[in-house]
């Protein structure tokens, strides 16, 4: 059985990997702008969720997994130029999983998707596409936020900025 376990993670590639990721990220942002077309009047609210899960994949993927919001961290987040209202809907998703469970990142998703190409579910490859899904989530986000600017008609640069991929929250 272990050996079994073993070719399983073995047998999912960078390739395999990537394609999967691809996938998921396909799907999560027809999800989300899909929900963003259907209530158009809720723009402002779906742009900072868009905003606050792009900083909250940004930080997953800089910090290599979850972690609790540290206080230094706050201090470095002003330092760099985030408003109060920006670290406060960071922090809000952070404790949705930390306190409630509730993730963006849904393993019966995962699941389904290493069941489609062929591989024995266990922890360490659900842990695998995990990883790889943060920074393709951040991008999804980021598409969801670019594509409710066109749909409301805000096509100016907005003055939140993505974060980029070289600097960290630390």
């Amino acid at each position: 059985m272990l050996n079994d376990r073993i070719r399983a993670s073995r047998g999912l590639t960078e390739r395999k990997l990537q394609a999967i990721a691809r996938a998921m990220h396909e799907e999560r942002l027809a999800e989300v702008c899909t929900e963003q077309r259907a209530t158009p009047d809720d723009a402002e609210y779906h742009s900072a969720t868009n905003r606050a899960f792009v900083d909250y994949f940004h930080r997953l993927t800089s910090r290599g997994g979850h972690m609790s919001f540290l206080p230094d961290e706050q201090s470095a987040l002003e330092a760099q130029g985030w408003d109060a209202q920006r670290i406060a809907d960071l922090k809000t998703v952070i404790a949705l999983r930390e306190n409630k469970g509730v993730s963006p990142i849904r393993k019966d998703e995962i699941d389904r998707h290493l069941a489609a190409a062929g591989f024995a579910i266990d922890d360490r490859l659900r842990w695998m596409v995990e990883l790889a899904l943060y920074p393709t989530y951040r991008g999804v986000y980021a598409d969801a936020e670019e594509q409710l600017r066109t749909l409301v008609g805000r096509n100016s640069a907005p003055a939140w900025t993505t974060p980029s991929t070289t600097c960290s929250p630390t």
